[in-house]
């Protein structure tokens, strides 16, 4: 699985709970569980961004590298 993929699929997760507790009316306990498991998401997806933009980062620079 690609990157890329691998980044859909992790928004599209963090959009369904978004949706999933949006639509919900949640209690003390519910409330704290959501924003971990939401907050959680959140992080996955970002490292994975960030995992992308190092890749993107290092084949523009092998490319400038091999066109001198």
């Amino acid at each position: 699985m690609s990157v890329g993929d691998e980044a859909e699929k992790k928004a599209k997760e963090l959009l369904d709970k978004l949706h999933k507790y949006n639509n919900s009316i949640l209690g003390s306990d519910n409330l704290e569980d959501s924003i971990i498991d939401r907050v959680n998401s959140a992080k996955e997806l970002k490292d994975i961004l960030d995992k992308a933009r190092e890749q993107q980062l290092k084949a523009k620079q092998d490319y400038l590298n091999n066109e001198t």
